[in-house]
């Protein structure tokens, strides 16, 4: 129930600052977003009805990315939770051996 209300508050967050973006931001956000989800369908081996929730995910993911990623040094605890909520959403897109190899490929360091 704690990781539903913390994915409802930042869906809410992510929502309520969407507005403050403009059209070139959106266009970067959206690139990067289709760029990862292709990544992500090459490595993890996404079936195509799994592809727009994914992207969905990543563009959520990095629009909170981007209010951050001038200053990481700082903001490593808030990037760790964009991070986790990331992999919540995708855990609950992909199948259990799909995420098993995503953690493999992009969380293994």
């Amino acid at each position: 129930m704690k990781k539903i209300i913390t994915l409802f508050l930042f869906v809410v967050a992510v929502a309520f600052n969407a507005q403050h973006l403009n059209a070139q931001d959106v266009a970067t956000i959206n690139s990067i977003a289709n760029e990862k989800t292709k990544d992500v369908k090459k490595n993890v081996k996404l079936e195509k009805q799994q592809m727009e929730a994914v992207y969905q995910a990543y563009k959520e993911y990095q629009l909170a990315f981007s209010k951050i990623e001038d200053n990481l040094d700082t903001n490593q605890e808030r990037l760790e939770k964009i991070n986790n909520v990331l992999d919540e959403k995708l855990k609950t897109i992909m199948t259990s051996e799909q995420f098993e190899r995503y953690l493999r490929v992009y969380r293994t360091h």
